[in-house]
């Protein structure tokens, strides 16, 4: 009932408007299904013949909706759902979003650089991701088993940041936001294509807000949990990033540092609930450089090599259970790598598109650590390294005009847990230019991450180095339809199966904690998307999905199977269009979501709506947008995490209704 009156109301207002804007809208409907995606098969594509139900979020969408973070842009596509601790945003894909999940289980790329780390193999989202937004051309998401061609971490899918050229920004250009809650940010981004072709661009960023006061109440241990988060839920990053592009070299390099105030540290046992001493600080970093050449007779070479590094630093007082007297613990972690990577594309027969690679990855420092200060008590110190390897290769294969084969496979050596082979297998039919169907099957994993293998704590965790990868298997047909070039309807339906999956269990001989391949997890599930265009401008996207993800051992032994924060129903609305009336554009975002468990109950479903008028000539080198989040001031929490809960606070609540106000000047 909601998307059907959001579709109405968004059609009348599509209806009464004009053409402005029009520059925001991009590609039809017809050019988007023809577009070319490099992320499936790392090769150029067209999204209709990509082994996967692709999507891809561009800048001009990243304007309309007025998209802060990575979180706010991969939220909006269909299946995914992200959850909010007050530090960390969280990634869930088709009911999969358990509390605790450190964005390990997917893939995150930046141009085709792999940011995941090497200590927790996070993918940041949220104000820790490395870039500005505003230097993004489009993200591509590319949901399913991405490990055929990617190795670990490509477990529930694929997201590619794609930055802009500097050519697209052709001169100088500064933002400035400012906010509620002290919330400010400015850019600065210089980009130039010089006479002999290359292309230079960089930028910095500087962000700073003193935060939404949080009200934690109603929790089962009020004395501990129960309080208001003032002026300890701050956030401040800095950022700066380069490129340089000239014939087939490409370099690129990017830095990123954030503190953020821990209102509800879960992170280290017994910290104090509400302590303004308590924070985290996550610094990364990574040069990237390739290089690409046409060696003829339909082969290209692609080489790259890459070194990244993030140091991670948490401080998490706590008062002495005997003694009362307080203590600062600091919890951290230090993270450095290199790889490289040599890949050849051919296309030795016209009915055969062959990609095939080798890469490799130096994780030579793995450190985690943990101690009190003072006194000093060291409860980790764990000094580890790991080499990587993986082989690949992909086969596009048409059959005929219409029909297409796609095969992939690779294998990696992963330390410890030895060799891991992945395949993935497509079947891609086109009975028109505006049909397809496409039946894909595929299997991947995740190997253990150095925290899960050797994180430890006195009395309370202990190492596993016996840790075996994470096994998925996923089913999935798709099908597309366009109608008269102005409507596109998606359908698919999936089931995925996990096997070995890691959990935190207590040790049977000594009761001690320990990460333990003990997991078995099956979803099912659909999804529905209609994206709509309009003469005028105006474009509508909006998705159902419904997922049943399930714990199978729980199953077995008769409890409660739905997983943690895995809500069975979401629906979102994406609508943006020109206004009669103004020389501005809407966007209107609107997210539903159904109730989901939490480790001691339930927290509630909840309708969420954004809102951004977007002025693209303010003047003539002047852009201006405002955005109201959380327009209607809904209150909605998600799920804590397991520490949290044993203190008797089972969800957390989430940002109530802010604004923001962006210029942009282009010089």
């Amino acid at each position: 009932m909601l998307c059907a009156a959001l579709l109405c109301a968004a059609s009348r207002a599509a209806e009464s408007d004009d053409e402005s804007g029009r520059d925001l809208t991009g590609l039809n409907l017809e050019q988007l299904m023809n577009l070319d995606v490099e992320t499936a098969s790392r090769f150029p594509q067209k999204r209709s013949e990509a082994p996967s139900a692709v999507t891809v979020i561009s800048s001009a969408d990243i304007k309309a909706y007025g998209y802060r973070t990575l979180a706010d842009i991969l939220s909006s596509i269909r299946g995914l759902y992200v959850r909010y601790d007050s530090i960390y945003s969280y990634i869930g894909v088709s009911g999969f979003g358990r509390p605790g999940d450190y964005n390990s289980r997917v893939l995150l790329l930046i141009d085709g650089y792999r940011a995941n780390d090497s200590v927790y193999n996070t993918a940041p989202l949220g104000t820790d991701f490395l870039l500005d937004v505003d230097l993004i051309d489009r993200v591509e998401f590319v949901p399913g088993p991405g490990s055929a061609v990617y190795g670990s971490n490509a477990f529930f899918g694929v997201i590619n940041v794609i930055t802009k050229t500097a050519k697209s920004l052709g001169g100088a250009q500064a933002s400035v936001q400012v906010g509620d809650f002290g919330t400010s940010k400015g850019r600065v981004t210089y980009g130039r294509q010089f006479e002999s072709g290359a292309e230079l661009l960089l930028s910095a960023t500087g962000y700073q807000s003193r935060g939404e006061d949080l009200h934690f109440a109603g929790s089962a241990n009020p004395a501990v949990t129960q309080g208001t988060a003032s002026g300890i839920n701050y956030d401040e990053y800095k950022s700066a990033f380069a490129k340089y592009s000239y014939e087939g070299l490409r370099v690129e390099a990017a830095y990123s540092t954030r503190k953020k105030g821990a209102a509800a540290a879960s992170y280290a046992t017994g910290t104090q609930f509400l302590d303004p001493r308590a924070y985290t600080v996550d610094t990364q970093s990574f040069v990237d450089v390739q290089y690409e050449r046409d060696l003829g007779h339909e082969l290209d070479l692609n080489i790259r090599a890459n070194y990244g590094s993030y140091p991670y630093d948490g401080n998490f007082p706590y008062a002495d259970p005997v003694s009362g007297q307080a203590i600062e613990n600091k919890d951290g972690a230090r993270a450095q790598w290199w790889g490289s990577e040599l890949k050849l594309r051919a296309h030795p027969l016209d009915a055969h598109k062959i990609v095939a690679g080798v890469d490799y990855r130096d994780e030579y420092r793995r450190d985690q650590f943990n101690y009190d200060q003072q006194p000093f008590v060291q409860y980790v110190d764990s000094r580890q390294s790991a080499k990587r390897i993986g082989l690949y290769a992909q086969d596009e294969y048409t059959v005929r005009p219409g029909l297409i084969f796609n095969a992939g496979l690779r294998h990696d050596i992963e330390p410890l847990s030895g060799g891991v082979t992945s395949p993935r297998l497509a079947l891609i039919y086109t009975p028109d230019p505006s049909r397809s169907i496409k039946l894909l099957y595929g299997s991947s994993y995740r190997a253990p991450s150095a925290w899960e293998q050797f994180a430890s704590q006195a009395n309370v965790q202990e190492p596993n180095l016996a840790l075996k990868p994470e096994r998925i298997r996923t089913a999935e047909i798709v099908l597309e339809q366009f109608v008269r070039n102005q409507l596109r309807l998606t359908a698919s339906a999936f089931q995925y199966r996990i096997s070995d999956l890691i959990d935190e269990v207590p040790d049977p001989t000594n009761a001690l904690l320990q990460f333990r391949n003990v997991g078995r997890v099956q979803s099912r599930g659909a999804q529905f998307e209609a994206e709509q265009a309009w003469d005028n401008g105006g474009r509508l996207r909006a998705s159902y999905s419904y997922q049943l993800a399930e714990d199978l051992n729980a199953r077995d032994s008769g409890m409660d199977p739905i997983l943690l924060n895995a809500p069975r129903h979401l629906a979102k609305l994406n609508f943006t269009s020109p206004i009669r009336v103004a020389s501005l554009r809407a966007g209107l975002e609107v997210q539903s979501m159904s109730r989901r468990r939490s480790t001691e109950g339930e927290v509630a479903g909840h309708t969420v709506t954004n809102l951004t008028l977007v002025d693209p000539n303010l003047t003539q080198s002047l852009t201006a947008s405002f955005s109201v989040y959380n327009l209607f001031d809904t209150k909605y929490a998600d799920p804590a995490s397991a520490a949290l809960s044993n203190l008797g606070l089972d969800s957390i609540p989430q940002p109530r209704r802010s604004f923001l106000l962006k210029l942009t000047y282009t010089f």
